[in-house]
């Protein structure tokens, strides 16, 4: 079962050197999340921060 990570996770995780390239409107979709991915880590981060 192979597994795709748009973090760049996948070189850290596995050897297996596969690159999964989007082409067309993918390409929006997936700067899209990783930008999504970014703002929910840093909101995550602060929420953390007030607690504490």
């Amino acid at each position: 079962m192979s597994r795709a990570f748009s973090s760049g996770a996948s070189s850290i995780i596995s050897s297996a050197h596969t690159e999964i390239v989007p082409v067309g409107r993918g390409r929006y979709v997936v700067v899209l999340l990783r930008l999504l991915g970014w703002i929910f880590f840093v909101i995550f981060l602060s929420s953390l921060t007030k607690v504490v």
